[in-house]
């Protein structure tokens, strides 16, 4: 018995909207996902060795974090394999890959660092955010300013690590590739810093084609919800207050109570 409360208790962590210390659990991974997320960048302005190992200590930590936390998923999750193939739980097994790959395979581990990020979109699959909600146009704006800083963020590691070495006197910093990835993505094309291998220039051509397909269709999202609540009117419920309401609403969208209309006999 104490293994199924234990185990309905930490299901109820990861549902949404969570229950129970779920919304602690859940600031507690975005804070940690933050962090280590950070590390890519803040790593290319340290040359101490001491300094590096704490950072190598605190990724180390917060992926073993993270380990503990994906095969909690996995225990509590009812159907097992249909959890593994979800796209969260495949961002999420990625997150920990580097925890078991040899320092041999520096490149990939260094693009698992970069994808972590990503794991920040599971908290944006709903308008419940921690301890509150959002409108469903502010999710959308939310969603698009994530995805231009995830397609940033990790467009500007990958070319960090792509022309660092070979092009020190142009990429010197996280900053530098960071500057070059806006600048991309805004197709304005300055010149004054270009990648010179074949990995960067790559990497170029993928954050311009990620400006010109992710970015278009979420903005479209958010205009057709910004026309959706301009065409709501002032109709108040008389049952729970809420408004407004579509001009051609009949019923409360909130408790289904009957809407005032215009036909109405003035009382």
């Amino acid at each position: 018995m104490k293994i199924a409360a234990a185990k309905q208790e930490i299901r109820q962590w990861f549902s949404d909207p969570p229950a129970g210390h779920g919304r602690i659990v859940e600031a507690v991974i975005v804070g940690l996902i933050l962090v280590v997320s950070a590390l890519p960048a803040v790593r290319s302005y340290v040359t101490n060795p001491t300094s590096l190992s704490i950072i190598d200590g605190i990724e180390t930590t917060i992926t073993v974090l993270f380990l503990i936390e994906y095969l909690l998923r996995l225990w509590v999750a009812p159907r097992k394999l249909a959890h593994v193939a979800n796209p969260y739980s495949i961002i999420d097994l990625i997150a920990i890959l580097p925890l078991f790959l040899p320092g041999t395979y520096l490149q990939l581990i260094r693009i698992f660092r970069l994808l972590r990020i990503l794991r920040l979109a599971r908290y944006l699959k709903s308008p419940r955010f921690f301890f509150g909600s959002m409108t469903r146009k502010t999710l959308i704006l939310v969603r698009i300013i994530f995805t231009v800083s995830a397609i940033i963020f990790v467009s500007a590691g990958l070319v960090y690590y792509a022309e660092h070495d070979a092009n020190h006197q142009v990429f010197r910093t996280f900053a530098d590739a960071l500057y070059f990835s806006i600048v991309t993505m805004a197709t304005v094309g300055y010149g004054d810093i270009t990648p010179i291998t074949i990995w960067g220039r790559w990497v170029t051509v993928l954050i311009i084609f990620a400006g010109i397909i992710l970015l278009p269709w979420q903005i479209k999202d958010f205009i057709e919800q910004m026309l959706i609540t301009h065409a709501k009117v002032g109709i108040e419920c008389p049952a729970c207050g809420l408004t407004p309401h579509e001009s051609n609403a009949r019923f409360c969208r909130r408790c289904g109570a009957r809407l005032p209309s215009p036909d109405d006999p003035a009382p």
